[in-house]
């Protein structure tokens, strides 16, 4: 798939696969994410998966070539850059509650796209606005506050529902006692392998499997400032026994960790949660940590939130 651009002309190469789609031609959402972010990076376009539903090269240049989708001339930070300060926001014409998608630590919005065709009702999942900087002020708490006015945006009373994968999910858990601090009230939080460490999480090293990521930034150093950046505001986050007393739920991989890892959490059934949320649910999915939301199962996590969101709507 080629994809040639000029400020006054998009040029598509005529090639077979011109008006194919990419998932039709064995594409799937991460590398959706990596095409993206590397037409963004190389031709400072505002194209984000959002807009990449239905991605053929046709399509594609023609957005590009749309005052939207045209190359920006002014400057944009690294996150606006790959995109990973993009919130994608799905069925946003449906009325009721919203879930909400918090970033993991890769801080890509688009890493849930593989399940967002399995829950069929309105969502917004954030990106990292400050994506490999190394601000110390940065905290779960800070980043939360941020967001706070996007989801009532999205959303302007409660119930909320909020969820996220690994540092995400101390992000919807904070999210919720903000918002029930404000209120609100907090209708459930959904934690995708989120795990309370019994040690501080130490410096991170890079290993294959992260490999694909250089495919967004060709940067390890970078990456690895993102990673150490969340690491140390899990080291700082602290949270009391008893906190939150709404429902919360752990989908667990029940595979464990990636090979390689430098800081696997504890192996235990709960993640270490249940001496935070004592009232805190498991479900478990045949998957490792790393895989829970890739193309195979993507749609089965999603089916796992539209199942969770049915019962608090009861």
């Amino acid at each position: 798939m080629y994809l040639l651009y000029s400020p006054e002309l998009s040029i598509v190469k005529q090639i077979p696969s011109m008006y194919k789609s990419l998932f039709n031609l064995g594409g799937h959402s991460l590398i959706a994410t990596l095409i993206v972010a590397a037409l963004r990076r190389e031709l400072k376009t505002s194209l984000s998966v959002a807009n990449f539903k239905h991605p053929t090269v046709k399509d594609t240049a023609a957005f590009i070539d749309t005052e939207e989708g045209r190359p920006s001339e002014g400057f944009m930070s690294l996150a606006e850059t790959v995109g990973a300060s993009a919130t994608i926001t799905i069925r946003n014409e449906l009325s009721g509650s919203a879930v909400f998608l918090f970033p993991e630590a890769t801080g890509f919005a688009s890493v849930y796209s593989s399940a967002f065709d399995h829950i069929p009702r309105k969502t917004a999942a954030f990106g990292d606005q400050n994506w490999g900087q190394t601000d110390t002020t940065e905290s779960i708490t800070s980043i939360v506050t941020s967001l706070i006015p996007a989801i009532r945006a999205v959303q302007p009373k409660g119930p909320y529902f909020l969820s996220g994968w690994s540092f995400g999910g101390y992000l919807a858990l904070e999210a919720a006692l903000q918002l029930e601090a404000a209120g609100e009230s907090a209708g459930i939080v959904i934690m995708f392998d989120s795990s309370v460490y019994d040690r501080e999480i130490g410096k991170e090293r890079w290993y294959s499997e992260l490999d694909p990521l250089l495919a967004i930034v060709e940067d390890k150093a970078r990456w690895l400032t993102q990673f150490m950046k969340c690491n140390r505001m899990i080291n700082e986050y602290k949270l009391r026994p008893g906190c939150f007393e709404g429902r919360a739920v752990l989908v667990r991989a029940e595979r464990g960790r990636d090979p390689g890892e430098e800081h696997p959490p504890p192996v235990e059934a709960y993640n270490g949660w249940r001496k935070i949320l004592p009232q805190i649910e498991v479900i478990g999915i045949d998957s490792t940590h790393r895989a829970m939301f890739d193309q195979a199962n993507g749609p089965e996590m999603g089916k796992i939130i539209a199942g969770l969101l049915n019962e608090v709507d009861v």
